[in-house]
This record gives structure tokens, C-alpha cells and sequence, in this order.
């Protein structure tokens, strides 16, 4: 139960962010077919408070999410995977820069941004966040915990991973227009554009995929060994508690 005192930011902010949503989705269709004539819908303020009410909304919502996810786990998280988490972000940022500016392949400028952004924002939301005090550390991890969070890592990285591979394998027309590829190059230049695609594919697209996923995947053992962990502490001390019956 939140306590009443978080209410009105979370009211505040949820009301500004479904009024300025509303916004932006009614008032397109209102500026595009009526009130405003020919000249007024050219111009630029007018044009752009749907995409300004939409993209304000967005913001404050993830200003909602940080607060309740902040609000949700202060105090809880051991100082142990805090810190851990909050280095791979660290890195990850770090590696989104060096990808979005590395002048070998194409593949990292179209996916580099992502990753930062991704990171970044992570990295926001976790900085909101208060550790458990060094005083309150848990008991060590044990292997059956890295184990548990191995496992979950992995398969979420297999997932992210062929999810990415997938929607990147290339396709026809490998970039250019259907109209460039029909009638602009003949079977030697398509087919020569097709080996050189699947060679780029193979080897620069999935190996950055498989980087890619190191991120999340990271972030997921951490958390997942954490849980795994603080579950087994959880069902020890309750089965330490339960008297031993005596005849």
C-alpha cells in the first residue's frame, strides 16, 4: 500500500500525462479537418502540438515510473547487486558510445543509438534508487544462487539475440528500392549485392547482436541471482523457525 503522502504526485502526474495524451491523439485530426485554415495548419507551433502533447507525455510517464519503481525498492536491493548492476549500465553506456563511433561497420551506427539510449535511461532510473546499508549485506550467494541466475541469463540472452538476428537478417532489395532492384541492376550485380550482404550479416551483424545482448542479460543474472538467493534465505530461516517436534 503506498503511503497517502505519494498519492498526489502519482495523481498529478497521471492526470497531466492521459490529458496531454488525449491531447495529442484528439487534436490532430481537429487542426488537419476543421478551425484552422490552409496557413494556420502550415505553420510550425501549429503542426507540432500533437507531436510536442505525445512526446510530454512520454517523459512524464517514465517520470511516474521512476518514482513508483524508486518509491517500490529504496532500502531493498542489496548494496551487493546495486553496485553490480549499476557498472554494466556504466559499461554499457561507455559501449554504446565506442559502437555508435567506431568507423568499421555500418551495423553499429543503426543500432548503437539504441543501445545508449537504452542504457542511459536505465541508468536514470537506477541512480533514483537507494542500496540497502553495508551493515544489512545477506549472507553469500551460493552456487545453487549463480547457478539459478546463470540459467535465467541465458535464456533471456538466446532470446534477445535471435530476436535481433531475425528481424536484421537481409532481404531483398538489400537496401535499395524495389524499383533500383527490378530494373537498375542486372543478375550480377544483384547476386554479387546478395554475397556481400549474407558475408556482412555473418560476420559483423551477429557477433555485435550477440554484444548487444551481454547488457540485459547481465543486468537479468544479477537481479535473478539476487531473488533466487534472498528466496532460499527466505525458506531456511522459516524452516529454522518451525520447533522440532519431540516424543
Amino acid at each position: 500500500m503506498i503511503p497517502e503522502k505519494y498519492m498526489p504526485p502519482i495523481k498529478y502526474l497521471g492526470g497531466a500525462i492521459v490529458t496531454l495524451l488525449l491531447l495529442g491523439l484528439v487534436i490532430f485530426p481537429i487542426i488537419d479537418r476543421a478551425f484552422f485554415t490552409e496557413e494556420l495548419r502550415s505553420e510550425v507551433l501549429i503542426s507540432s502540438i500533437p507531436f510536442v502533447a505525445i512526446f510530454v507525455s512520454i517523459i512524464l510517464a517514465y517520470v511516474l515510473f521512476m518514482f513508483i519503481f524508486a518509491y517500490r525498492f529504496n532500502r531493498k536491493i542489496p548494496y551487493r547487486t546495486f553496485r553490480a548492476i549499476e557498472l554494466t549500465i556504466i559499461a554499457g553506456i561507455i559501449i554504446g558510445v565506442i559502437v555508435m563511433f567506431q568507423p568499421i561497420q555500418l551495423v553499429g551506427y543503426q543500432y548503437g543509438f539504441i543501445w545508449l539510449l537504452g542504457a542511459t535511461l536505465i541508468f536514470i532510473l537506477w541512480s533514483h534508487v537507494i542500496p540497502q546499508k553495508l551493515s544489512e549485506a545477506p549472507p553469500p550467494f551460493t552456487q545453487r544462487d549463480q547457478m539459478g541466475g546463470a540459467i535465467v541469463a541465458a535464456v533471456v540472452m538466446v532470446f534477445i539475440v535471435m530476436m535481433f538476428i531475425s528481424s536484421a537478417r537481409p532481404v531483398e532489395p538489400y537496401g535499395y528500392t524495389q524499383r533500383q532492384w527490378d530494373r537498375g541492376l542486372n543478375e550480377e550485380q544483384q547476386q554479387e549485392i546478395i554475397v556481400q550482404a549474407e558475408a556482412t550479416y555473418r560476420t559483423f551483424t551477429i557477433p555485435y547482436f550477440v554484444v548487444m545482448g551481454l547488457l540485459p542479460s547481465a543486468l537479468v543474472f544479477f537481479a535473478a541471482r539476487e531473488v533466487i538467493a534472498s528466496g532460499n534465505n527466505n525458506k531456511k530461516r522459516t524452516e529454522e523457525s518451525v520447533p522440532v517436534a519431540t516424543t
